[in-house]
Order: C-alpha cells, then sequence, then structure tokens
C-alpha cells in the first residue's frame, strides 16, 4: 500500500525505519531480517523467558508505530516471526525456518503483527 499510496522511494524510507527500530530491539548477538515485501524475521538468543518477553513486547511496538515522513503519517503494516533460541539446539538454518514459519503464522492472523 505505501509503494501504491506514496511511490516506491517512500516505502524504501519506511522499509528504512522500519528496520532500524526493529535493530534498536535485538543485542548484537541476534539477528534481524528482512526476507521481502513486509516480512521481517528476528532470531533471538536468550537465556530466558522473561527477557524474550520484553523483547517481544519491544519488536510488537516498533511494528505498531506509525512512521512520520515529510509530515505524512504513514502507518506500518508488517509480518515479524521471532524465535528465541540457545545456541546449542538450532542450526542457523533450522533457527531461521522457525523465525519464518512464525512470520507465516503472524501473516495469517493479521497484518502488523509479531509471532513467535
Amino acid at each position: 500500500d505505501v509503494n501504491d499510496n506514496h511511490g516506491h522511494a517512500v516505502g524504501d524510507r519506511v522499509l528504512i525505519v522500519v528496520s532500524r527500530r526493529l535493530r534498536e530491539v535485538v543485542r548484537d548477538e541476534d539477528t534481524v531480517a528482512r526476507l521481502g515485501g513486509d516480512e521481517f524475521v528476528l532470531v533471538a538468543h536468550l537465556p530466558d523467558a522473561q527477557r524474550a518477553e520484553g523483547m517481544r513486547i519491544r519488536a510488537e511496538r516498533s511494528l505498531a508505530e506509525s512512521v512520520v515522513l515529510e509530515q505524512v503519517r504513514i502507518p506500518v503494516r508488517a509480518s515479524l516471526g521471532m524465535v528465541v533460541i540457545d545456541t546449542s539446539g538450532y542450526t542457523p538454518a533450522r533457527a531461521l525456518a522457525a523465525a519464518d514459519a512464525a512470520m507465516y503464522a503472524a501473516k495469517r492472523r493479521r497484518k502488523s503483527t509479531l509471532r513467535g
């Protein structure tokens, strides 16, 4: 919708803002990736569920907040899949596949949501 209503240059800028917001939610050892379109995944290396829940809440908030560019408020609609792993049980491919599956669950549920 952003590309159709505001052009591809604005759509690219919105993606940059959303990517930066998600990057601010995670630590250096975690991974945020855009798979395409409005699809993002987050792979977090967290030692406990409480920290994971905090990260999930911050990531969800970052998706809920509109982007303001040149005094125009643009609603963000993106799907984010999150997986929390310990390094002993996951290969990179397995972690990405789990995050991708969570992202598709978010997409089926509704836009601008996180599943994990």
